[in-house]
């Protein structure tokens, strides 16, 4: 009983700090909302490792050690992404997401991190459901936002280094009529000189369009 009692303080624990996480942020109710991974979409955290095999292919993995110092290292935001993101909250009128695996103990670092990076503000979502999946846990938040968002048109963007690619996928398919678009920032270089991307490997219900930093994505997304 003792031991029942004691997960189910811990449940209420894991859940106080998911909304607190989720309340980092006040977003504005607009009809275009932009839903950003955080790690290696904005922030230059370099998840993947990548080696070539003696057959000439490559592998990616988890790079646990590179991962392991993250937290005790300057974060370093990728290239002209904030800067766009200004440009489409300016242009377009857009309503920011913030959706991140990370745990929810990052919540603070990467408020601080959005905000000295000149990201605009948005609403943040960090993974507090331990010891849910990161892929369930994002697909498990994205489509409630957009249950909750009917009328709402919902731009992703993430990255091609762990999970994105199937979450935003099971969206557009689930909600061809709101999802309007999904880009990826390619994070295995190595990749297009020694394995050439195949389009049909990216293909989703919504085509997925790859880009490298801010300046590779379009100015506007309504003219998208």
């Amino acid at each position: 009983m003792k031991g029942f009692e004691a997960i189910c303080g811990m449940k209420l624990i894991w859940l106080a700090m998911a909304l607190a996480s989720e309340q980092a942020f006040s977003a504005s109710h607009r009809s275009l909302v932009v839903v950003s991974d955080i790690d290696d979409t904005i922030k230059d955290t370099r998840v993947l490792r990548s080696s070539i095999r003696r057959d000439g292919s490559v592998i990616y993995a988890k790079n646990f050690r590179h991962l392991a110092g993250d937290p005790f290292r300057t974060w370093i935001p990728v290239r002209g992404m904030a800067d766009r993101y200004r440009t489409w909250e300016a242009v377009d009128s857009v309503e920011f997401v913030y959706l991140s695996s990370s745990p929810w103990f990052y919540r603070r670092r990467i408020n601080r991190f959005l905000h000295q990076s000149g990201f605009p503000p948005g609403k943040l979502y960090l993974n507090a459901e331990f010891p849910i999946t990161p892929a369930d846990f994002k697909t498990k938040i994205l489509e409630q936002m957009i249950l909750r968002g009917r009328g709402q048109s919902f731009v992703l963007i993430g990255d091609t280094g762990e999970d994105d690619r199937k979450v935003y996928q099971r969206s557009a398919e689930r909600f061809p009529s709101q999802v309007k678009g999904i880009f990826l920032r390619d994070v295995t270089p190595m990749r297009k000189a020694c394995q050439p991307l195949k389009a049909s490997s990216l293909r989703t219900a919504l085509p997925a369009v790859l880009f490298t930093e801010g300046n590779s994505l379009p100015a506007s997304l309504r003219a998208h």
